[in-house]
């Protein structure tokens, strides 16, 4: 939003000025894009889509990102790495999941549109983080690829 105040020429007291309008292009630029990338939600949308075009047709059930930058490209998500885990998941219906610590779960929820935000306590704790991820990814449906390719892992693909 544009700024509201103007400094008095000469004075270099702020004043209060009259409202800016907002143009319309500004408030579509503000709902096309992510907050911390700038770039426009459809195409990041359509960097998922793409990846989901290869883990289908590799015959997968989904797909998970630990990395922060394979994060940001694919959701616009921005966070600190660290030694705490913050996974991606999506499966092949294009339901997804972000896991966070529990103390990231009211930025995440301020900062993102994700619909789904899963966490875990503070680790160590009395269960393991990824034993809580493992029932988020099985309540997603996605499978064992590993177990069941016989641990041939897929390659890389080009997006």
């Amino acid at each position: 939003m544009l700024s509201r105040l103007r400094h008095e020429v000469g004075s270099g007291r702020p004043v209060e000025s009259e409202p800016q309008p907002v143009t319309t292009e500004e408030k579509m630029l503000e709902q096309r894009t992510e907050p911390r990338t700038g770039i426009p939600a459809a195409e990041l949308q359509e960097r998922r889509e793409r990846l989901l075009e290869h883990v289908r047709r590799d015959g997968l059930s989904g797909y998970v990102l630990f990395g922060v930058d394979y994060i940001q490209y694919f959701t616009g998500f921005w966070f600190l790495s660290n030694e705490r885990p913050v996974i991606y998941a999506e499966n092949i219906g294009g339901e997804s999941a972000v896991f966070v610590p529990e103390f990231e779960i009211e930025r995440t929820r301020a900062e993102t549109a994700f619909a789904r935000i899963e966490s875990y306590p503070e680790y160590p704790g009395i269960e393991h983080p990824m034993s809580i991820f493992a029932r988020v990814l099985t309540d997603l449906g996605i499978r064992d690829a590993n177990r069941r390719r016989r641990g041939r892992l897929p390659r890389h693909p080009r997006l």
